[in-house]
């Protein structure tokens, strides 16, 4: 470890984010505190199961020892965690044991069970720089924090103010805590894609024996895995000034500091993505350890998000057999050990999909393995919803402002990837190494499949973080070791990009949190004081929560539902609700409808208006669902209006007769 005279300004750094909150929002620091418990000690334990794995590994760098510990854990955590939700075992005590059994494990190896990590060679000091460095990255590190801090669904207005979250990434996961088991959920088809990340969220509501408790602890925990994710970006570049700058670069960058507060995935894919990354260099003959834990890290990358599949568990051994210079025999044997452990990983999140629906990749590929809850309707809706019909150039001008000028409704700058893939464009001149080959084709295969597979969604690309971290710290070192002048002055080129790159994106991070934090000074709320750690003024202010104890709703358009603790039936827009499917019957009469909703126990029904208009304009909504419909239900068949204030929130509430 560095002596304390090198880690005495990060310690600073790192320290700051909580003092800022302690003067400027002490309830968010508090909630820190308090919430981040759990978080920290699911992310401890998923790193005391990894510590298991270094004897294999022999890694020589601490951090990059103690990160991938961190990532293969938190893994095996999650699939320990699916198997017993899956058998309806996860409780509290189970919960409690799991983490119980990774601080066990931890202790163990750190005692001396496995062999002890060598230090890593000493690296030039710049005792000067690390203040500075260290303040710069204290401002987003700060801004994450904060946010993580604050109720799902208060930040950030680019995001809808975190609807995913509301929808499937804590309201799956809240269904099966509530109902004891994790089970096929028809109305809400993304429950069925891979959960690497709200099984974690799952496991944290049964620790803390509430799902809204678990809500900030979740925010929290994804906070803490994307500055890993950051951190590990680092920790493979090489020693020294490359390693710092790296680090500035990739943690100012404000997407993150945007998806990484939320509980979204992407933080945690772009961990797994880097560490996968930088295990594969370590190794030029494929060496079985590293090729197995870098395969199973990527396994994990697509376990957060289908589009990891392609990105990262395929891009990146197609990258490293290309880029490779020892024999094909030995490069093709260590891709295949790669495959392998990444088809393993994976496997947990087929096997239930097949299970459920039949479809091992559901909702996806169902003209060959077809799908429960599903129809050809659906597929085809779905297709439209995620399609991007446009020609060439306009896709990659789409893509253009999407990385690079992605607009707000302020209409500032998105910065979230344009200082570094400036950077990127001066590192390809430095980069002539088989590394270096790697990074470039890594991040080249990234921009095709993201370019012209996905809807464009910027987010979606974060991954390219990892492959421009490695190609800007091996472009730094090579231009710091090599003698000659030109390299050195491009060198110095590539700083000060990132110094430019990580100031534009600190004032455009600052100025998303001052957006999103007016949005509630205008309606008199002090977000920082008033809502922190509070996420069951959500719950108490849901207008739904109005009806009267004993009520079952059939709600119709809103499907952002993890506030709303009546029970419920919602479905999100490419599902097949059946009753809106009796609905669009010919034969079906207003009495024989709402007979329908009230034999099954249903005792209101509800549409969220503006929802249904938003949903029809983008992705397609049923054409029955109208207010003459209703009206016609409400004359014919004895619906009864309540709940007028609902209004408000642009619902519509009627109690079903008898």
């Amino acid at each position: 470890m560095p002596p304390m005279s090198r880690r005495l300004p990060w310690i600073i750094g790192i320290t700051l984010p909580l003092l800022g909150l302690l003067i400027v929002a002490w309830p968010a620091a508090t909630t820190l505190m308090l919430s981040g418990i759990p978080a920290l000690l699911v992310l401890a334990a998923g790193a005391g199961y990894g510590t298991l794995s270094l004897r294999w590994l022999r890694l020589t760098c601490p951090w990059q020892a103690g990160l991938v510990a961190a990532a293969l854990g938190t893994g095996l955590l999650g699939h320990l965690s699916l198997g017993l939700a899956l058998a309806g075992l996860l409780n509290q005590l189970s919960a409690a044991l799991l983490a119980a059994g990774g601080a066990v494990a931890g202790i163990a190896v750190l005692r001396g069970t496995a062999p002890a990590l060598p230090p890593e060679p000493p690296a030039p000091a710049f005792r000067v720089v690390d203040p500075i460095l260290a303040i710069a990255l204290a401002v987003p590190l700060g801004m994450i924090l904060f946010a993580a801090t604050l109720p799902p669904g208060t930040f950030w207005l680019g995001e809808a103010r975190g609807y995913d979250v509301l929808e499937y990434h804590l309201q799956g996961p809240r269904e099966w805590f509530l109902g004891g088991r994790m089970q096929f959920l028809p109305h809400n088809v993304y429950t069925v894609f891979p959960q690497q990340a709200e099984v974690l969220y799952l496991l944290l509501m049964h620790l803390v024996g509430d799902a809204w408790a678990a809500a900030v602890p979740s925010q929290i925990l994804h906070a803490l895995l994307t500055i890993a994710g950051v951190a590990a970006a680092a920790a493979f570049a090489p020693a020294g000034w490359p390693r710092r700058v790296v680090l500035l670069a990739v943690g100012t960058v404000p997407w993150l500091v945007v998806v990484g507060s939320l509980a979204y995935v992407e933080g945690a894919l772009l961990f797994y993505a880097v560490v996968a990354g930088g295990l594969l260099l370590r190794t030029e003959s494929g060496g079985t350890a590293v090729m197995l834990a870098a395969g199973a890290c990527a396994g994990l990358a697509g376990g957060c998000k289908y589009t990891a599949l392609a990105l990262v568990a395929a891009a990146l051994p197609v990258s490293w057999l290309l880029a490779g210079t020892g024999r094909l025999r030995v490069r093709l044997r260590g891709v295949a050990l790669f495959a392998l452990a990444a088809a393993v990983v994976f496997a947990p999140w087929a096997l239930r999909n097949a299970a459920w629906t039949g479809n091992p990749v559901y909702p996806f590929a169902y003209e060959w393995f077809g799908g429960a809850a599903w129809s050809p309707l659906q597929d085809a809706q779905w297709a439209s919803g995620h399609r991007v019909q446009m020609s060439v150039a306009d896709r990659v001008g789409l893509a253009f402002r999407e990385l690079l000028g992605r607009q707000t409704s302020a209409g500032w700058q998105f910065a979230a990837f344009g200082g570094l893939f400036a950077v990127g464009g001066l590192a390809l001149l430095l980069t002539r190494t088989r590394r270096g080959l790697f990074w470039l084709l890594w991040l080249v295969m990234i921009l095709l499949v993201w370019g012209s597979v996905t809807h464009l969604p910027g987010r979606f690309a974060i991954v390219a973080l990892a492959p421009l971290a490695g190609l800007l710290g091996e472009a730094l070192g090579r231009a710091l070791s090599a003698g000659h002048r030109v390299e050195r002055v491009l060198g110095v080129a590539l700083g000060l990009l990132v110094l430019t790159s990580a100031a534009i994106g600190g004032l455009v991070s600052t100025r998303l949190l001052r957006e999103s934090a007016g949005y509630w000074q205008r309606q008199q709320i002090d977000v920082g004081h008033e809502l922190a750690g509070q996420p069951e003024l959500f719950r108490d202010a849901h207008v739904l929560n109005q009806l009267p104890p004993g009520s079952r709703l059939w709600l119709i358009g809103d499907a952002a539902v993890f506030y709303i603790d009546r029970p419920l039936h919602y479905t999100v827009v490419f599902g097949r609700d059946p009753w809106l499917e009796q609905a669009e019957r010919e034969d079906q009469a207003p009495q024989a409808l709402v007979a329908w909703l009230r034999e099954r126990g249903w005792t209101h029904v509800a549409v969220q208006w503006p929802e249904v208009e938003r949903l029809r304009q983008t992705y397609g909504f049923s054409e029955r669902v109208t207010p003459a419909f209703f009206d016609e239900l409400q004359r014919r068949a004895g619906l009864v209006p309540v709940l007028p204030e609902a209004r408000r929130g642009g619902y519509t509430v009627w109690e079903l007769p008898g």
